[in-house]
């Protein structure tokens, strides 16, 4: 029996038509990768207080969740109200539904399917409760990672810097948003880049950066050798592209 997952539909040009039967998987297999993301991201501490265990007896995980739509998390709607908490049964069918489409949106990404992936990370954050902080930065970092594909790195940078205020000094995220401001280029996204480059290179530990492979990490300490140079002959060619201009204005 195969478990039926959140589907999406998304249009893109025909090559990136993927299959329906794409997104299923093997029944024992698909609930095996959700609850231990869910036991991942909870035996974790979040910002809002002491790290939380999921119990293991999770009965939604053999069908789809049920149609609903999601109440609001704690805190305060845009009219300055309360709003409802949730419960703990609805946040765990939130994080279920989450889950599964973060997991379809990691199988496309691998595949090289970009433009859907970034899709199914978007579906996950809109299911993620806004109390869940950890996951919550973790889908974040996906679509920074699925923007620097597509190369929009002004998108892939506000994403990365959302995972960040999540949760901060995550090597995972700077690394990303490092990569997302070199690719924007100019004095001030080099500058950015090297900043976050020296924050991962000083967050590692015996030599290691949780989340960022040792050549990533080797390329890190390349680029904080080399882009202070990069950083100067981009900053003269702004500031002298700015005078030529001004003396154009006066003539």
């Amino acid at each position: 029996m195969s478990l039926p997952l959140p589907f999406f539909k998304t249009k893109f040009e025909d090559k990136h038509i993927v299959d329906q039967k794409f997104y299923t998987a093997k029944h024992d297999e698909e609930n095996r990768d959700i609850l231990l993301f869910a036991n991942e991201v909870h035996e974790k501490p979040n910002n809002s207080g002491p790290a939380k265990t999921v119990t293991t007896t999770m009965p939604f995980l053999v069908s789809t969740p049920p149609p609903r739509e999601p109440g609001p998390a704690k805190g305060k709607n845009k009219r300055g109200g309360k709003e409802k908490v949730l419960s703990k049964e609805e946040e765990q069918r939130l994080l279920f539904e989450s889950a599964s489409y973060r997991l379809n949106g990691n199988r496309l990404f691998n595949t090289s399917y970009y433009l859907a992936a970034l899709d199914a990370y978007l579906l996950a954050l809109s299911r993620c409760p806004q109390t869940l902080k950890l996951e919550r930065a973790t889908i974040y970092h996906n679509i920074a990672a699925t923007q620097i594909k597509l190369r929009s790195y002004d998108e892939a940078a506000k994403a990365a810097s959302r995972a960040l205020n999540l949760r901060p000094g995550w090597g995972k995220a700077l690394y990303r948003r490092a990569k997302a401001r070199e690719g924007m280029g100019g004095w001030a996204g080099l500058v950015g880049a090297y900043d976050d480059y020296v924050q991962v290179l000083e967050g590692a530990v015996d030599g290691v950066v949780e989340g960022v492979g040792k050549g990533e990490l080797e390329a890190v300490k390349e680029k904080i050798r080399w882009l202070p140079d990069r950083i100067k002959t981009v900053r003269e060619k702004e500031v002298g592209g700015v005078v030529e201009g001004m003396g154009g204005l006066r003539a």
